[in-house]
């Protein structure tokens, strides 16, 4: 009797070695699973609040950089349409020179082409990404430009202004939010984008479509297409020369000026590059910390744990002889 009680004993350590042999056997198939070394985080003890930290910074930075590749969308089209506008200025110094103006043509087609111009200008300040337009100032909804072609011409009577700018919040007469006969307020058309892409570095971003280069471009426009009207008593061959002037004139200030706006809008998307490199830096830094930390070695756990499969084995084959011993004893 005293032999079968003390079996038993021995069959309880078995047993215990068993249950042992489990959980670290659980834990190995974890880490060949997952590679990773636990399945919770209060097991890694002191490095919990590090892989806590980690996991935070890593988070934050991602969603900048999401807010960055947002924003940069606008950036990216702000810098191909402002591109396009170069382009249009640059054809309307050359639509508005002298030179063949004596050709029976000139009228109708300068006529033709101004019309052109003032429908590509109109295309680019409505320019959307997805629904909204991205020189709207904060009337995202809204297209900030009419249609160009509509604005009254110029002559002797009604000559073009010396002094046509007008600055936040009056709006342009092409602006759509304009009221006849003016001046109107609209300080929205005004406003600029801003995105956070860093810890307290918040970035003004964006063009309004009433910024003085367009208002320039606009108004050369405008007066090309006044020139090119026939000549009468409203419109001497005087009048049509220093027309075909000023629209020289305002077509190389909006040139200038929007040369300045790529200027700036180049520096943004440069803030933006090195901005968002900057955190993918960190956040591979900190996925190598994290590696560190979390990563187990699978190929050690493996070798581990096919032993340790092996001796789970052997110890349930040896518990079941020993239980049949412990039987038979008892039995006796």
């Amino acid at each position: 009797m005293l032999g079968s009680v003390s079996t038993l004993g021995i069959l309880g350590k078995d047993l215990s070695i068993i249950r042992n042999g489990q959980r670290l056997y659980q834990d190995l198939s974890y880490q060949v699973s997952t590679g990773k070394k636990y399945r919770e985080l209060k097991d890694y003890q002191a490095n919990a609040p590090r892989i806590i930290d980690l996991n935070q910074e890593i988070e934050a930075r991602t969603a900048y950089q999401q807010s960055i590749d947002l924003a940069n969308l606008n950036v990216e089209a702000y810098n191909a349409t402002l591109d396009r506008l170069v382009d249009v200025a640059q054809d309307l110094a050359k639509a508005a020179d002298t030179i063949g103006t004596s050709d029976p043509n000139w009228e109708s087609d300068t006529l033709t082409l101004t019309d052109n111009m003032m429908l590509e200008v109109e295309s680019i300040l409505n320019s959307q990404i997805g629904d909204r337009y991205i020189y709207a100032g904060s009337r995202y909804g809204t297209a900030p430009t009419i249609d160009l072609r509509t604005l009254t011409v110029f002559d002797n009577v009604t000559p073009p202004p010396g002094a046509f700018l007008v600055a936040n919040p009056n709006v342009p007469e092409y602006d759509t939010s304009f009221v006849a006969p003016g001046p109107t307020a609209d300080a929205t058309a005004y406003d600029l984008a801003e995105v956070t892409i860093d810890v307290g570095l918040r970035i003004q971003y964006g063009v309004s479509a009433d910024n003085d280069a367009f208002q320039r471009l606009v108004h050369g426009l405008r007066v090309l297409k006044s020139a090119a009207q026939p000549i009468s008593g409203v419109l001497t061959t005087a009048d049509r020369d220093a027309y075909l002037g000023i629209a020289r004139q305002q077509a190389q200030l909006a040139q200038d000026a929007i040369r300045q706006l790529q200027s700036t809008n180049g520096a943004v998307m440069s803030k933006f590059a090195r901005t968002k490199d900057l955190h993918s830096e960190f956040i591979g830094i900190a996925n190598l910390a994290l590696d560190g930390i979390e990563v187990a070695d699978t190929a050690s756990a493996a070798t581990k744990l096919s032993a340790l499969t092996s001796q789970i084995e052997v110890s349930y084959a040896t518990i079941s002889r020993k239980a049949e011993l412990s039987l038979v004893n008892f039995l006796r």
